[in-house]
């Protein structure tokens, strides 16, 4: 079953994002894809009462190599956050090293607001993962079998 369509009232299947849209963004049938877009779609679905939520952010066509080198920056963060979420680290071990791929990337932001979230038998669920540095070793601890997704 859709997970979105409904969730605070949201309108749709799914969310689209297009090009300078940050996420979460509402699709339209004005919005006309054209060679040269970047698009973010982000779907998700609940099977036998767990919840599962995934984005892909691709480019439409041939695009500008300053859009591809960004989307290589943001694959390689979520990579080296994804390398550090193993028992025994924690979240801010994570945070550090999406923001500090991020940083080594190029001049790109990152944006306070946005975090990862967990999810399961919710949509949004503890543990809530900063996407900047947090104080490392003070905070929550990683723990074998959480599953969290981040929400760029």
């Amino acid at each position: 079953m859709p997970s979105f369509l409904g969730y605070f009232g949201y309108p749709a299947l799914d969310l689209h994002s297009l090009n300078e849209q940050v996420v979460h963004g509402i699709p339209s049938p004005e919005q006309a894809l054209r060679p040269g877009d970047v698009i973010s779609i982000d779907c998700g679905a609940i099977l036998h009462g767990w919840n599962g939520d995934s984005a892909l952010t691709v480019g439409v066509g041939e695009i500008d190599p300053a859009d591809q080198a960004m989307l290589d920056a943001c694959a390689a963060s979520m990579w080296a956050g994804i390398a550090q979420a193993v028992a025994g680290n924690r979240l801010g071990d994570i945070s550090h090293a999406v923001e500090k791929s991020v940083r080594a990337s190029g001049d790109y932001g990152l944006i306070r607001e946005y975090t990862g979230h967990g999810i399961g038998t919710e949509m949004h669920m503890d543990p809530v993962c900063q996407e900047l540095r947090a104080a490392r070793g003070r905070d929550r601890g990683c723990a074998p079998g959480w599953r969290w997704r981040s929400s760029r």
